[in-house]
C-alpha cells in the first residue's frame, strides 16, 4: 500500500474529512456484522499474528457456580477465512496517532457511554433498568482493549468497537459446542445465557443488556440430509445452534429484552423481489429496512418478500425429492434429501430459496412445541390459555443489497 508521507500538512479541515471518511458507518439503520468465536477464559492461544486473539470476559471470574468464565475470540486477519467483521473496518484509527483517536472518540461520542455506563453501574441498573431508558440508548458504544493484531504494530493493543444493540453478532457453533460442558437441552440454557453475559460487550458488568442481533450464515447444504425432525439434527450444528436459540426465545419471560436471528443468503438481491411481494421487515411495517455490512459486503432485511414457501400453493417447488407410492403420495422418510439439481444451482449462486424452505421446515417442526412450552404451566389444565409461538417471527432473511 502507498504512503502519503505529505498528509501532516494537509489543511487541518481536510484531515479531519479524510479521517471521518474512514469511519465506519454509523447510522441508526445501519448494523455492523460481527464476528467472535466462544472461548474459555482460562484458554492460552499462541501469539501470532494469524493465531486468534483472546479479550477476556468482563467478569474475569467465574460465573455464577460453573467453575469457568467465557471470553469472545477475535478470528485471525490472514488467509482464506480472514476476518472482515465491521469493528475492523476503522480499527486503525485507533493507534494511527492522536489526531485520529481524538476524532473517532468524537464520532462515536465515546465520552458520553462512558459516562452512560457508569451511571448504569453505579445504580446497579444492569438488566433491569427502566425500558423507556433502554430505549434512548440504542446506539450505545462499548470499546475494549484488544490485544496486537500483526507482527507490524508492535504488539500495541487496539479499540475494538461494537454497538451491542445495533451491530449483529456471529458466533461461532463450534466454538460455543467446545466451550460448553454439555450440550443445550430443553428447557437448561442456564450455560448460553451465562455466555451472553460474560462476554465483555454483552453483560450486566458493561452496564447493558445482552445482543440484539444475532447472524448465521446460511449454507444451501443445511437442507440435504436433513432429519425430518428438530430432535435429530448434528450436534453443533449451526441448526441446532438457531434451534436452541428459539427455544430459549420461547421460554422468556414477556418483560426481558429479545433478539432476532438473520441469515445470510448470498443468492438472493434486493433488485430480485417481483413487485407485488409483501415486504415486511422484521423491525414492522413501515419502518426503513436495515443494512448490515461488514467491511467487504452489504446486505438488507428482505423480510418474507420472495421466500415465502408457507403457501400450500408453492409446495411444488420444494427442494427435496420424495420416493412416491402407488397412489402419488410421497413416502415417509426420516430423512429429507435434496433435488440434486436444484441443490447444485443453489451453491452454484443461483436464486433460490432454499433459506425460505429452511424457515418452514423451522415452523413446521417448532410452533405448536414451543407454543405449549411458551404457555407452560397453563396448556396443563387450561390449553384455551396457551400462547402462540411463531417462529417466522423470530428469524429473518438477508440478501445483498442492490
Amino acid at each position: 500500500m502507498a504512503s502519503f508521507h505529505l498528509f501532516p500538512d494537509l489543511p487541518y479541515e481536510l484531515r479531519e474529512k479524510i479521517w471521518q471518511q474512514a469511519i465506519r458507518p454509523s447510522a441508526k439503520n445501519c448494523c455492523g456484522i460481527q464476528h467472535f468465536s466462544i472461548r474459555h477464559s482460562n484458554m492460552n492461544l499462541e501469539s501470532t499474528a494469524s493465531k486468534p486473539k483472546l479479550i477476556p470476559s468482563s467478569r474475569g471470574v467465574p460465573t455464577c457456580d460453573k467453575g469457568t468464565a467465557f471470553a469472545a475470540e477475535i478470528p485471525g486477519t490472514e488467509g482464506a477465512q480472514a476476518n472482515r467483521s465491521a469493528y475492523m473496518w476503522d480499527a486503525g484509527l485507533w493507534t494511527a496517532c492522536w489526531e485520529s483517536r481524538q476524532i473517532i472518540l468524537r464520532h462515536w461520542e465515546m465520552k458520553k457511554w462512558q459516562e452512560k455506563r457508569r451511571y448504569f453501574l453505579s445504580e446497579k441498573r444492569g438488566f433491569w433498568y427502566r425500558e423507556a431508558e433502554w430505549r434512548e440508548n440504542q446506539d450505545f458504544c462499548i470499546t475494549i482493549n484488544a490485544p496486537s493484531l500483526t507482527i507490524n504494530d508492535g504488539g500495541e493493543e487496539w479499540q475494538l468497537m461494537v454497538r451491542p444493540y445495533d451491530d449483529a453478532f456471529y458466533f461461532d457453533p463450534k466454538s460455543l459446542k467446545d466451550a460448553l460442558k454439555q450440550p443445550i437441552s430443553r428447557g437448561h440454557w442456564d450455560e448460553l445465557v451465562d455466555i451472553m453475559q460474560d462476554l465483555p460487550f454483552s453483560g450486566l458488568d458493561y452496564g447493558c443488556q445482552p445482543v440484539q442481533h444475532l447472524i448465521f450464515d446460511f449454507d444451501p447444504n443445511w437442507l440435504n440430509n436433513l432429519p425430518r425432525y428438530h430432535a435429530n439434527v448434528d450436534s453443533g450444528s449451526p441448526q441446532e445452534f438457531i434451534i436452541d436459540l428459539l427455544w430459549l426465545l420461547a421460554g422468556r419471560r414477556t418483560e426481558e429484552r429479545v433478539f432476532h436471528i438473520w441469515l445470510i443468503d448470498r443468492s438472493r438481491r434486493q433488485s430480485s423481489i417481483k413487485n407485488g411481494d409483501e415486504v415486511l421487515p422484521a423491525d414492522g411495517a413501515g419502518k426503513e429496512a436495515r443494512v448490515f455490512y461488514n467491511c467487504d459486503e452489504e446486505f438488507v432485511d428482505l423480510g418474507t418478500a420472495g421466500h415465502n414457501p408457507y403457501a400450500k400453493s408453492k409446495l411444488f417447488d420444494q427442494p427435496w425429492k420424495f420416493e412416491y407410492d402407488e397412489g402419488g403420495f410421497p413416502k415417509p422418510t426420516d430423512i429429507l434429501k435434496c433435488d440434486e439439481n436444484k441443490l447444485s444451482a443453489a451453491l452454484a449462486g443461483e436464486e433460490n430459496e432454499f433459506a425460505g424452505w429452511f424457515i418452514w421446515w423451522l415452523a413446521e417442526n417448532l410452533t405448536e412445541p414451543l407454543s405449549k412450552f411458551k404457555s407452560y404451566p397453563y396448556t396443563m389444565d387450561e390449553p384455551h390459555l396457551c400462547e402462540s409461538f411463531y417462529v417466522e417471527d423470530h428469524i429473518s432473511i438477508l440478501g445483498y443489497r442492490s
